[in-house]
């Protein structure tokens, strides 16, 4: 069946199916989402809206999304998780107040010296074909397609102990931690608690 599956660039074609594939096979699963109770539909449009930068990729079995990869610009002087540098009032914010604090620890821009790196932001395989080596390949393959962009550098914030051996296994650098209840309200309780064994968040990048 692997060598049945097709890794192309998302298009705009691709968005109901990604967006069904999210609701099903990611937001259920992923650490944060899971346990902010689930999504809102900011965080579905900003997903969605991606497709448009050319910078995700899929994996097509036969006219269906089994895996995604959605990645997005970043530009030093217009980080999108910048913009969130708030006190959060919506799951969509407080994601990207989180990965605010990840990327300012991270300081992808100043170690590699760049003033732009392509940035992953989902990362997903259909449930019941998970162990297959398809999510590392989606990785790879949307690494090449950075770099068939122009990216130099590329970037992973990972909430989930799974993703973030999977970048190791890509050989992306880690580049900084953060311990989930570093993240609080006003009143000092932290944002999220995911269940074992995501025991912190990690951010890696690798020069393309």
């Amino acid at each position: 069946m692997s060598s049945d599956i097709v890794y192309r660039p998302a298009e705009k074609k691709d968005e109901q199916g990604v967006l069904e594939f999210l609701r099903e096979h990611f937001y259920t699963d992923e650490p944060l989402s899971k346990n902010d109770g689930y999504h809102d539909t900011e965080d579905e449009d900003f997903a969605i809206g991606l497709i448009i930068e050319g910078t995700s990729t899929v994996a097509d079995l036969n006219g269906q999304i089994i895996g995604v990869r959605l990645a997005y610009p970043n530009h030093k002087d217009e980080q999108v998780s910048a913009a969130f540098n708030k006190t959060p009032t919506t799951a969509y914010e407080r994601l990207f107040g989180f990965v605010n604090i990840l990327e300012t620890k991270s300081k992808v821009f100043e170690r590699y010296q760049v003033d732009s790196s392509m940035q992953g932001h989902m990362l997903g395989v259909r449930r019941d074909l998970r162990g297959q080596g398809i999510a590392k390949r989606l990785l790879e393959e949307n690494m090449k397609l950075a770099k068939e962009k122009g990216f130099s550098v590329y970037v992973c914030d990972c909430s989930s102990l799974f993703s973030a051996r999977l970048c190791e296994k890509v050989g992306m650098e880690q580049t900084a931690t953060m311990e989930f209840n570093e993240y609080c309200d006003e009143n000092g309780n932290p944002y999220y608690n995911p269940d074992p064994p995501h025991d912190l968040a990690r951010s890696y990048a690798k020069r393309l």
